[in-house]
């Protein structure tokens, strides 16, 4: 597990960051490589997702991955979904809230995740061959909530949901308190 959340990475520290993923066969393992990456509230922007998405590609044990807060908005987003839908074999949760996300990125998203969740498990494990081949599986949660998109992709989202079984999470869950609102 690698926890960075709330360092301010920006662009230059993702790409450090992806410098060292791609260095490192440990992080990259599939049977012991890096399960847990949390990098949410990072400020990576959309330069620092394009330059870790490749060094992601490589870490074949990823089963979670927190981007929350930082940044991505549509083009982010677009660039996510590929990965999300067929480079990540084992990734069960994502968290992509709070990052100004519209429409054009939530459909993005919305057909990564189908994509996943559709996909027969040999064809999302076919690029992993040999003794550390990982195990595909289903994307169960992914929290989308805080973005800017309108409630035609949330229904989307919510329809996603049900036929999948999985939990999608696209309002902002804070509770709303009447005294701090006046």
């Amino acid at each position: 597990e690698l926890s960075l959340a709330g360092n301010q990475l920006c662009t230059a520290g993702a790409q450090a960051l992806a410098s060292s993923f791609r260095s490192s066969p440990a992080l990259t393992c599939a049977s012991s490589g890096l399960r847990i990456l949390s990098l949410a509230k990072c400020l990576i922007g959309t330069g620092g997702i394009a330059a870790l998405l490749p060094a992601l590609k490589q870490c074949c044990a990823l089963s979670s991955l927190d981007l929350t807060s930082n940044f991505l908005y549509d083009e982010g987003a677009s660039a996510v979904a590929p990965w999300l839908a067929f480079a990540s074999p084992r990734l069960e949760f994502v968290s992509l809230a709070f990052n100004g996300i519209g429409e054009e990125g939530a459909n993005a998203l919305h057909a990564a995740i189908e994509a996943k969740q559709t996909a027969a498990p040999q064809e999302r494990s076919a690029r992993h061959v040999g003794r550390d081949a990982p195990h595909a599986s289903r994307l169960l949660t992914a929290n989308l909530a805080g973005n800017n998109w309108n409630t035609r992709c949330n229904t989307a989202f919510f329809k996603l949901a049900d036929r999948h079984g999985i939990e999608i999470y696209v309002r902002d869950q804070r509770a709303f308190n009447l005294t701090t609102a006046y």
